[in-house]
């Protein structure tokens, strides 16, 4: 289970897994990567604050190799 709220987001994104989220990687709508995050072990949140109006994919990646893909709207 992978939530990341709120969503429309201004700034810092809030995520909360069952599972261990390694990395986080932001697409733009047309599948560019615009922002990568190597997470902290207790690291909860990141911050798109400098992303540009519009919608992103949100590409989770767990310790264990899953992969989890949300789509969010930067306000």
């Amino acid at each position: 289970l992978i939530a990341a709220y709120p969503n429309p987001t201004t700034g810092k994104l809030q995520i909360e897994s069952t599972q261990t989220i390694s990395k986080v990687i932001v697409y733009n709508i047309v599948g560019q990567q615009v922002k990568t995050f190597e997470m902290q072990a207790e690291q909860k949140s990141i911050d798109v604050s400098d992303l540009k109006t519009g919608s992103y994919f949100v590409n989770l990646q767990s310790t264990s190799g899953n992969t989890y893909t949300k789509l969010i709207v930067k306000k």
